[in-house]
């Protein structure tokens, strides 16, 4: 028996604009979202591609690595071993004006059911497949494969480039600082969500609600290390994968300058979530929070390094397991002189009827965390001698 939260919860209905049937859905085709940093669960994401692609070959491209032709070529070993035919497609930054539009390699493009970017930067993508915002023959290919049916797939800068806009570079302190993420254009393959990558590893979540503010768009995912979220044509998204997505739900308008009336969920293997509805439904294998569970007492960390890996992820378990009502955080820059810290920013996490924790072991000792409300405000930190 899974657990099915169906509620909108506090922004589910407040929903405009990109309609359901279109916002979060790939256009036509599957795309595996994968969040960088493959290990254990690498075999596990190659094979839904595998499975999603038939019996079609998948096209492995290196574009955004430094090195693309031996990342290509490790991507074809893993479709191999995830039961599938792979091939590598040399199209790179250096040689994309040329390539780009070759007979052949359009003729092995449009022979491929499935697409796989590697990592590395998503502007070498962009410049390669869509230089000048010009889509290239080749685009136009794999977009024409996409539209009947075929997969894509791509980890880390190859997950990058699928939303438009696409965050480009920047960490979640840059961005604060700033007042806004670093934003272009990318392919697009989902329509009216922002994605982002290595994101609880890296501490990025920052950066992504700033980058939803901007761009209107209401709905943002953040993909952990080893781990990939599955998007159908239509119908629910899926997690698989070692680690979790974090997905941010706002209401429309919502500013850069100032985040609040947010919707967290951390959803982990075998959660799904349904963007026409917003109903989340959490894997049998975790179960949930008893309200009155005091795991880690009558307290929630407070963590003053956001910026850390995984610190995002352990306050907002230790706050699933806990009987508080509110937790906090803070995202800090150094101090430039003695008395106070340069920048803050404190995240403030709420419990709400719609919130709900869920724990398991069946695979690993996970969590899924059910929108909790999220608001990040600026403060002054002052350090003082004891």
């Amino acid at each position: 028996m899974r657990a099915k939260v169906l509620a909108f919860g506090l922004v589910g209905a407040m929903f405009l604009g990109v309609s359901s049937m279109t916002q979060g859905q790939g256009q036509g085709g599957s795309l595996v979202i994968a969040g960088g940093a493959l290990q254990d669960s690498s075999g596990a994401i190659f094979k839904r591609l595998v499975q999603l692609a038939g019996k079609g070959s998948i096209c492995a491209l290196g574009t955004a690595n430094g090195n693309p032709a031996r990342v290509a070529d490790l991507a074809v070993s893993d479709i191999k071993v995830a039961g599938g035919v792979g091939v590598a497609v040399d199209i790179t930054t250096r040689n994309a004006a040329q390539s780009t539009i070759d007979p052949k390699t359009l003729e092995i493009l449009r022979g491929c059911a499935g697409f796989w970017f590697e990592g590395g930067d998503q502007r070498r993508i962009m410049d390669a497949f869509a230089p000048n915002g010009k889509a290239t023959p080749a685009l136009e290919v794999i977009r024409q494969r996409f539209a009947a049916g075929a997969v894509i797939g791509g980890t880390s800068a190859g997950a990058a480039m699928m939303s438009d806009p696409m965050i480009a570079e920047g960490s979640s302190l840059e961005a604060l600082r700033a007042g806004k993420a670093t934003l272009e254009s990318g392919l697009g393959f989902v329509q009216g969500v922002v994605t982002d990558q290595h994101f609880l590893k890296r501490g990025r979540f920052a950066r992504l609600l700033l980058a939803m503010a901007q761009s209107n768009s209401g709905l943002a995912v953040g993909v952990d290390e080893d781990t990939a979220l599955i998007i159908p044509a239509s119908g629910a998204w899926q997690v698989i994968g070692s680690s979790s997505v974090t997905i941010f739900e706002a209401p429309r308008g919502l500013k850069p300058d100032k985040l609040e009336d947010i919707e967290v969920s951390m959803l982990s293997q075998g959660d799904t979530f349904d963007p026409a509805t917003r109903a989340i439904t959490v894997s049998s294998a975790r179960k949930a929070i008893a309200v009155n569970d005091t795991y880690f007492g009558s307290g929630v960390r407070f963590d003053a390094n956001l910026s850390a890996p995984d610190a995002f992820k352990n306050l907002m378990q230790d706050f699933a397991d806990s009987p508080e009502n509110t937790a906090s955080g803070l995202f800090m820059t150094g101090s430039s002189a003695t008395n106070f810290i340069d920048d803050a920013w404190r995240v403030i996490l709420e419990k709400t009827e719609h919130s709900t924790g869920y724990h398991g072991r069946g695979d690993g000792n996970t969590y899924s965390v059910v929108r909790l409300k999220l608001r990040l405000e600026g403060v002054r930190v002052s350090v003082v001698p004891r």
